[in-house]
């Protein structure tokens, strides 16, 4: 083929394996080196080597390698996402670097100092090294230049600021206990980085490690691994939540979780037998209160302490507790409610299955001998080795012999490992390679079982620890054994923000605080001599608002006390019954973000900085996003106001109280009213939630009566979107989507209902739609589909209510005519 010149700037290209190769200078010398391989760009020296590889125009791998080291074999694969088919990126050689570009990115590998830097297209510096990497006794560590201005998001649950900037911390999970204060390593760690400066860097390694995020050199900020080969995936975009969305795309989306889990799950350590269970039941239902589940702490299988059997391991019902465990859960489903069970990878040495665990060499070992760890708070217990594939299946078919009873869904607790032991090893290898990941692997087994066993079942798995992908296989996590103080409810807004930004869209706390306040795990919370820590019926009813304002809403309390809505004074269960009837009319919205992340990777929970193009919320982590309502948690004992920040918005638009209707000017700092009864909620005006009615449980009844809320602003649009709630047949196109739209016009407000896009099993043939325009404007009339329509006018609660009934999938046009 004859090669045509292009300019002197460019030399020529060749094409090859869709790569093009432009020369000018060649790069090769007596000392570097490069070559092309299944394309991905090879690049040496005499000491090390980086192999470039693009994944997509805007995601590109390193991987890092010691002269004459190999890959370490991985245990579990993060990645999902494939290389893109026909990806043309082009290779340009100068005397002094070799530059890889694509559309995205631009990616120069330079002689001196060897190091790999990142551009934007347009040459716009990204990621840019500021020494070479430092490789000792298989610690690797890579160092990278950091604006003073940078601010660094994500990397798993802690309870230090969202911007994690002048903080260094180890990412090996940890349990802290009680804690009431800031953390920066915790029971997830997630390795992905995203930055201001609009790069994400995803290590692609199991070891544990270590950030410094420019605390040591404030220019500059690393990360350190254990072990292992040096990989990570380098992406960028256009903003914040590009980025977050690239985090999906290399790891998976999460799945839709079942929508009952969308309602109360009523937790508590425990609930000894089903007597109790039954006692708890007949008190929401004397209070008419919703409940959608129970969850079962370890009474369910033995208990704590030693008026009970250390049967941890035995994943069995305990008979003396639960006679009949199938009609135990037979008559709560006959109530509407599920059953969750507690689970740990521990097995204690009475265990009728630890002995067939030590023969079949199934345990983590230490020395070459089955580790049995004697201190161990629930009596003395060996750990389950999770990498063994033969484990894994018999873990299996433990759990689905409970699924075949009647069990809904799981709780995974202790799968940090709890207990820490460095020195441990594994069927797949050394226990800093495995630990971050033992959590993942339980949650893999539960994955994989259901993959083939309940193909067309959603699994929930509320676990504790974690770390990346965990999402994609139905684990979502909470924020751990928090204490009962105001101290660590403040703490739950910046977790709640930075674990959703981490890739954790389903986060949720134990509702009024777990333990008592020690924030160490070096005494056992048994063992603990500073008094029982107790939740306040002041503190419940703070942090019961603040989780129905998140994505999971479950109270869950230790040390014997009862953390039910009614477990207080008739005060705090009038306030929390309210609260939790609005969380129950509010499930269509919050549905519909959870479509909307396993999609889109938009979430529920946003930080303001993530959404309002405003220098002043650039620090905010004391007020979040809820979908479109502000949230300002009241976190001070004793508080009756609350200053708030409203953002800047678009021309034209106010923020609207959600109580009282009443208007708020943007960009301005409120000190509002924040009674017992009421935490502060905005939404922005512009916006259109969804509600529906009343249910004692998600699944009592269709969703055939539900409320349209407008908060004018010139244009609105709102996607509803529906499915059967249970199975997977969404994931085959078995859904529902309406389209809600609003504009301002010259007569007044036009408000269209789209026909109902799809179909799903159940879905209801007619609807009544209530439309609520917050805003009490002189109404001429509202017509609909050219029939006029009466309607109220709420001046009290500043609101405007009508309603029209139609067939699902017929749509209707409304005006709202103005005197």
């Amino acid at each position: 083929m004859k090669i045509k010149p292009i300019n002197l700037l460019f030399g020529f290209c060749t094409f090859i394996l869709g790569i093009t190769s432009c020369s000018q200078v060649k790069f090769n010398d007596d000392q570097f080196s490069y070559a092309k391989e299944d394309g991905s760009i090879i690049v040496s020296n005499q000491q090390s080597t980086y192999q470039l590889e693009p994944y997509r125009s805007d995601i590109i791998k390193t991987t890092y390698l010691a002269k004459n080291s190999e890959p370490s074999e991985m245990v579990v694969d993060f990645i999902v996402l494939e290389k893109e088919e026909g990806l043309n990126f082009r290779i340009k050689e100068f005397e002094d670097k070799l530059q890889l570009s694509t559309k995205d990115m631009i990616v120069e590998v330079t002689k001196s100092p060897f190091v790999v830097n990142y551009y934007k297209s347009n040459k716009k510096p990204l990621l840019l090294a500021s020494q070479t990497p430092v490789d000792s006794a298989g610690f690797k560590t890579f160092f990278f230049n950091s604006p003073a201005d940078e601010a660094f998001y994500g990397m798993g649950q802690k309870s230090i600021p969202v911007n994690r900037r002048g903080y260094a911390f180890d990412t090996r999970n940890f349990h802290v206990g009680g804690y009431t204060k800031e953390y920066a390593t915790m029971q997830v760690n997630i390795p992905y980085i995203y930055s201001s400066e609009k790069y994400g860097v995803f290590f692609d390694n199991t070891y544990t490690g270590y950030f410094d995020l420019a605390k040591t050199n404030k220019e500059q900020w690393s990360y350190r691994v254990d072990g292992g080969t040096y990989a990570y995936f380098v992406t960028t975009g256009k903003n914040l939540q590009s980025l977050q969305s690239n985090y999906y795309d290399l790891t998976g989306y999460p799945i839709m979780p079942p929508k009952w889990t969308l309602g109360l799950m009523q937790s508590k350590c425990g609930y000894i037998n089903e007597e109790e269970v039954m006692g708890v039941i007949a008190q929401f239902e004397k209070h008419n209160l919703p409940l959608d589940a129970i969850i079962l702490d370890a009474y369910w299988f033995g208990g704590y302490g030693d008026d009970y059997p250390q049967n941890m391991g035995n994943f069995t019902w305990l008979e003396d507790h639960f006679p009949d465990p199938a009609g135990y859960m037979a008559t709560l489903k006959k109530k509407g409610i599920k059953t969750l069970t507690i689970n740990e990878p521990q097995i204690n040495v009475n265990s009728v299955n630890h002995p067939f665990l030590m023969e079949k060499g199934w345990l983590m070992t230490v020395d070459g001998e089955p580790f049995i760890q004697e201190s161990f708070w629930a009596g003395s217990a060996s750990l389950l080795d999770l990498t063994h594939p033969e484990a894994q299946d018999w873990l299996w078919k433990k759990q689905k012999a409970n699924v075949e009873l009647g069990l809904d869904a799981f709780w995974v607790d202790l799968t940090e490992p709890d207990v820490s032991t460095p020195e441990g090893m594994f069927y797949a290898g050394e226990e800093p390679k495995i630990h971050n990941i033992y959590s993942y692997l339980f949650a893999r087994t539960l994955w994989k079982g259901f993959q083939n066993d309940y193909p067309n079942k959603r699994l929930f798995n509320i676990t504790r620890a974690g770390t990346a992908g965990m999402h994609r296989m139905g684990a979502v996590h909470w924020s751990g054994d928090a204490a009962k103080t105001f101290s660590a409810l403040e703490v739950q807004i910046p977790m709640l923000i930075g674990s959703a930004m981490s890739g954790m869209p389903h986060y949720s706390s134990d509702i009024g605080g777990f333990t008592n306040a020690w924030d160490t795990i070096s005494v056992p919370w048994n063992e603990f001599k500073g008094g029982p820590g107790v939740t306040t019926p002041e503190l419940y009813t703070r942090w019961f608002q603040h989780g129905v304002f998140s994505p999971s809403l479950r109270p869950h309390s230790g040390e014997g006390q009862s953390c039910e809505p009614f477990a207080f004074n008739q005060q705090t269960l009038d306030i929390s019954a309210d609260y939790l009837r609005l969380r129950y009319r509010l499930i269509p919205y919050l549905y519909t973000y959870a479509h909307k992340t396993a999609t889109t990777g938009e979430q529920l929970i946003k930080p303001l900085f993530m959404v309002f193009d405003d220098e002043k919320v650039a620090e905010s982590d004391r007020e979040y996003m809820f979908g479109d309502m502000l949230i300002a948690p009241v976190f001070l004992p004793g508080q009756v106001v609350r200053d708030v920040y409203l953002p800047t918005l678009d021309e034209g638009l106010k923020w609207v109280d959600f109580w009282t209707n009443e208007e708020y000017n943007p960009g301005e700092l409120y000190t509002v009213d924040a009674p017992l009864e009421k935490i502060p909620v905005f939404v922005k005006g512009g916006s259109i939630i969804v509600s529906g009615k009343l249910k004692q449980y998600v699944e009592e009844s269709p969703d055939d009566t539900l409320y349209i809320n407008i908060y004018p602003g010139s244009e609105s649009e709102f996607i509803l979107y529906e499915d059967d709630g249970n199975t997977r047949a969404y994931e085959n196109g078995e859904f529902l989507e309406t389209t809600i739209k609003t504009t301002e016009i010259e007569e007044g407000l036009a408000i269209d209902i789209s026909p109902s896009d799809g179909k799903f099993d159940g879905m209801p043939d007619q609807r009544t739609w209530v439309i609520q325009i917050n805003k009490v404007m002189e109404i001429d009339n509202i017509v609909a589909d050219g029939e006029e329509l009466s309607f109220n006018v709420n001046d009290t609660q500043n609101k405007i209510e009508f309603y029209v009934k139609k067939n699902t999938l017929d749509k209707t046009n409304i005006q709202v005519n103005l005197k």
